[in-house]
């Protein structure tokens, strides 16, 4: 009866717990109205020629990464070149699904980078404004002169050329 005891009040701590954990961990319900939801899904449709990449995609990557992705990143990158001719790769977030915050339906922000000359990284702040009644980008805003405690440097892929020389 003893070791019955001490078993059963083992699982009882370890299911006060994981209940602790759970209760504790903040639940993200969707924030896309259904009108952007259905305008995103025709993006990335759009953009993803690969049915299984669309479906791992759709189901792996965050909401605030898919916007980013599929509606933002075009927007940023044609705005870039309207003022910065050589600019040929724009990133939004950290490479890793963060960096990014969906606000609301009608915004995102965080932090991204964009390269002009093949080889020079520039990072900045944005805010990306949606349309919640069909989902279209409305404004691209970004600013270069970030100071951000901890900022990095993302440069995604091999970015320099090496030339040899034969003798």
């Amino acid at each position: 009866m003893t070791n019955l005891k001490n078993i059963c009040s083992g699982c009882f701590h370890r299911v006060i717990g994981t209940l602790l954990f759970i209760l504790s961990t903040p639940v993200m319900a969707d924030i896309l109205t259904p009108a952007q939801q259905s305008y995103l899904a025709q993006e990335m449709r759009a953009q993803i020629k690969n049915s299984s990449d669309f479906q791992s995609i759709r189901a792996e990557w965050t909401e605030a990464h898919k916007v980013a992705e599929f509606l933002c990143r075009p927007v940023a990158l044609k705005m870039l070149r309207n003022t910065l001719p050589d600019v040929d790769k724009v990133f939004l977030g950290d490479g890793k699904n963060g960096g990014l915050t969906l606000n609301s339906p009608s915004r995102l922000t965080g932090t991204g980078q964009y390269r002009t000359g093949g080889v020079n990284w520039v990072p900045f702040e944005f805010s990306c404004q949606l349309s919640p009644s069909t989902g279209a980008v409305t404004g691209f805003d970004y600013r270069t002169d970030i100071r951000a405690a901890g900022a990095q440097r993302m440069v995604p892929g091999p970015v320099s050329h090496l030339r040899a020389t034969i003798q």
